[in-house]
């Protein structure tokens, strides 16, 4: 007859591997189940991207001076290459073969300045979960480690992919400020002279925060 300690060791045995064997069943299942929207290759050519959502439309195009927006304001560039990043990683976890509900608006995708793919986009009443929709089937897409909901990027205002930059320089750069108040108080100017600024024509007592406020 065997003894406890060697039943014990061969139950521990047993469900070691049984343990190894879910686990690894889960990783295949895993893996088959989720699969990338976009050809990775792909997202890299993009050359456009339009969304439609009611009556905005975006629609960011790619030149060789940068991306623009809507064929007349510099976009964002780094906010627009963050947006193929974060669809080139979108994956599909799930499919509805016939989509009867509300669709928010579409998205149209152009690669190397020739084919343009298209399709709609949709989200639940809680807007946690988003949907790419084509030709009638919806697929339940996210991207893993982004939090926020992939179909609320479709849903920015055009000015929020504007490039911000209204003065590129620094205090080295900037020879006078003047800011004047609609009330006409507390007026003053900065201007430089000869080696640093002066302020309302005088030497300012701390040079530091002269520096600090023009940095910005």
């Amino acid at each position: 007859l065997m003894s406890k300690s060697l039943k014990y060791i061969i139950l521990i045995e047993i469900l070691i591997v049984a343990n190894l064997w879910l686990f690894f069943a889960d990783s295949l299942t895993n893996n088959t189940e989720k699969t990338n929207y976009f050809d990775a290759e792909d997202m890299s050519s993009v050359s456009m991207i339009q969304f439609v959502l009611e009556e905005e439309t975006v629609k960011i195009e790619r030149s060789e001076q940068g991306w623009t927006l809507n064929d007349t304001f510099k976009a964002d560039d780094g906010f627009v290459n963050t947006l193929i990043s974060v669809l080139q990683r979108v994956e599909v976890s799930r499919v509805i073969e016939n989509w009867d509900q509300e669709v928010l608006g579409s998205v149209e995708v152009e690669f190397d300045f020739n084919s343009r793919y298209r399709f709609d986009f949709a989200s639940n009443a809680t807007r946690t979960k988003s949907y790419f929709i084509t030709d009638g089937k919806a697929e339940e897409v996210s991207v893993p480690g982004y939090r926020d909901n992939v179909v609320d990027l479709f849903d920015l205002h055009p000015d929020q992919w504007r490039d911000r930059l209204v003065f590129d320089g620094s205090w080295r750069t900037i020879q006078k400020v003047g800011v004047e108040y609609s009330n006409g108080a507390n007026a003053f100017d900065i201007s430089f002279n000869d080696k640093f600024f002066l302020v309302n024509g005088e030497s300012p007592l701390d040079s530091t925060s002269v520096i600090d406020y023009l940095n910005p």
